[in-house]
């Protein structure tokens, strides 16, 4: 996605919540059990085509995404496990930035060189942003650099931290 993984998440499939144990996202004796997220693959969730769950980033912004089988390959042996975006489309909205509301907002100000909040958005992304960007080989760069098929948060900090420029 581009995220950092800096903010609380959960996996939804079926009735069954995926999530990191030390969120602690059980709030009320009537919540279902939340499962621990590195002890499942999606593999293993999603055995069939036309398969599903939902993905929620950050509840403050709730950044909510439907994750879907389209295709199942053959394995073949002589590959390594390894996860491939096939294709895409747009940038990734930056981190806080409001949810689907801000971001549209974000995107109004950026267009309009008069919107009073035009200089200060600039300012906070930091560098220019392209709303209509996506590389799907610089994608598949920072994905081949995970141990798949059990991605621990471990190694996705520190990819994630080498992606944004960053030395853990």
């Amino acid at each position: 996605m581009g995220w950092t993984n800096s903010h609380l998440h959960e996996f939804i499939c079926g009735e069954q919540m995926y999530a990191d144990p030390s969120a602690e996202l059980e709030q009320y004796e009537s919540d279902p059990p939340v499962l621990d997220e590195s002890k499942v693959t999606v593999s293993e969730l999603l055995e069939d085509i036309h398969q599903g769950l939902v993905y929620e980033y950050d509840f403050g912004d709730s950044w909510e995404h439907i994750v879907t089988v389209e295709k199942i390959l053959p394995v073949d042996a002589s590959t390594s496990a390894i996860a491939v975006c096939l294709a895409g489309s747009r940038a990734c909205p930056p981190e806080d930035c409001g949810g689907i509301g801000g971001y549209v907002e974000m995107l109004r100000a950026l267009r309009n060189r008069k919107h009073p909040e035009h200089k200060s958005i600039q300012e906070w992304l930091g560098s220019p942003f392209d709303p209509e960007s996506f590389d799907v080989a610089k994608a598949n760069y920072w994905l081949r650099k995970l141990k798949w098929p059990r991605v621990t948060e471990s190694q996705l900090r520190k990819i994630l931290m080498a992606r944004d420029g960053y030395n853990e």
